[in-house]
């Protein structure tokens, strides 16, 4: 991969620069208005390159405490605790044509300029562009360090979490949910933008158009993503991942499970390649279209993931995981010393099997299945945490049964059926795993 070796230098350049520096003054701010400073804002306006914001655990809101612009300086806002779910930017945004986000980097800020380890929630962008990019963070021809925050419920017309147009921002180890945009339900990049995104798990955001999690849209924008989860994301156009006329160059990621649209979209990107990456279970498809020949190549797989619980949103692997130690070789090892696995969350090798909590599904969880819409056959993968009797079951759209897929004694673990098809009509089904009390049903489409 032609990008990779430069990835990891700036990655790691990144982290010495977040792990290693000295710190000016260091100045403490509390939600209730007292410490250094009454708000984020008022210690930003006093600082200089080289100081240190640290934000107690609790709730941050109100005027000062939302919109916050870096001023162009180089300096680090972060909670104190190093909790980002204790430390919460409330940005309280309404959708009244306004913009109202977490931070904004519009004053060229490079990577000194940092921000980690809190969380952002319900920042709007809904105002005429460019106050129509990222809903809780926008950059604009900076290049900030984002690590260790975690974005939920934002929204933007664009990115509904972040939104960056020009620039080099580097985003590491941060959790988006929940937000939701019209392109890029979670990140959008956007014009002479080269972004690097690295150990994010970004799962469950919206796009009512196009990229589900990411969006990245005209040329030169280039995205490098390195170790990401990219699962149950949802959009018309590109469930996990869309590209309009930009560069993607992806390793050790898993795109999984994501609706309606194909895993990637592509409109005029060739360059988008994939190495050592997972893509499965998209409900428009996987390796299909201009990335088709990629599968099978360069170490790229399509296999379940294993993930520990997806109903409650745990993408930790399990031990039988296709993706464990899948990773590239020459990438940087796991902290248990073994080869990088794909995907943001590692699986530790060093914990026994038995007191690893993530060693089997934790829930009962049924996937939708593969591929769908099909013609005559389809996949469909279910977990169980304990040896049980099952029943999944098939149904029209008139509630009779047409066909018991099983109906007996199942191992516990991730388990994978194939449903033929071949003897029906056309048109929709439902398919409904029973355990004990617990019902759920999914639909499929058969089209012939």
């Amino acid at each position: 991969m032609k990008t990779k070796i430069c990835i990891f230098g700036m990655v790691l350049l990144a982290l010495i620069s977040l792990s290693g520096s000295a710190f000016g003054t260091i100045y403490t701010i509390h939600p209730d208005g007292s410490g250094d400073f009454a708000t984020v804002q008022a210690a930003v306006d006093s600082a200089v390159d080289g100081d240190l914001i640290e934000l107690t655990d609790g709730s941050f809101s109100g005027r000062g405490n939302k919109d916050i612009s870096y001023a162009g300086k180089a300096i680090t806002i972060r909670s104190q605790s190093g909790n980002a779910e204790a430390c919460i930017i409330d940005v309280e945004g309404e959708y009244d044509m306004v913009s109202q986000r977490g931070f904004i980097f519009d004053n060229d800020e490079g990577n000194e300029s940092v921000l980690s380890d809190l969380t952002i929630i319900n920042g709007v962008a809904d105002a005429p562009c460019p106050d129509c990019d990222g809903g809780g963070v926008y950059t604009h021809n900076s290049s900030p360090t984002i690590s260790n925050v975690t974005f939920i419920g934002n929204f933007a017309a664009a990115g509904g979490a972040i939104g960056s147009v020009g620039g080099s921002p580097v985003i590491n180890d941060c959790r988006f949910s929940d937000n939701e945009a019209f392109n890029g339900g979670a990140l959008y990049f956007f014009e002479n933008c080269s972004a690097t995104v690295t150990g994010c798990l970004i799962y469950r955001n919206l796009a009512t158009m196009k990229g589900g999690a990411i969006s990245a849209q005209s040329n030169p924008v280039l995205v490098n993503i390195i170790n990401c989860t990219i699962s149950n994301n949802q959009a018309p156009a590109g469930g996990g991942i869309e590209s309009w006329e930009s560069e993607f160059d992806i390793l050790n990621t898993i795109i999984s499970f994501n609706g309606e649209g194909e895993a990637i979209f592509l409109y005029e990107s060739p360059n988008v390649t994939f190495a050592y990456s997972d893509i499965f279970g998209n409900t428009g498809g996987d390796w299909i279209g201009d990335i088709s020949d990629q599968l099978g190549i360069d170490g790229n797989i399509s296999d379940d993931p294993l993930y520990a619980d997806t109903v409650n949103n745990d993408f930790n692997l399990t031990v039988d995981s296709p993706c464990i130690n899948a990773g590239d070789p020459d990438s940087p090892q796991d902290p248990d010393g073994s080869r990088a696995d794909m995907g943001a969350l590692f699986f530790d090798l060093n914990a026994a099997v038995d007191d690893n909590p993530y060693s089997h599904p934790v829930r009962i969880s049924l996937s939708q299945n593969y591929p769908n819409p099909f013609n005559a056959y389809t996949t469909i993968t279910y977990s169980v945490p304990e040896p049980t009797h099952i029943t999944l079951k098939v149904y029209d759209m008139l509630g009779r049964e047409v066909q018991t897929l099983i109906d007996g004694y199942n191992q516990a673990g991730s388990n994978t059926v194939l449903f033929d098809a071949s003897g029906l009509s056309s048109g929709v089904y439902f398919y409904r795993l029973k355990i004990g009390q617990y019902l759920e049903s999914k639909r499929l489409l058969l089209l012939k």
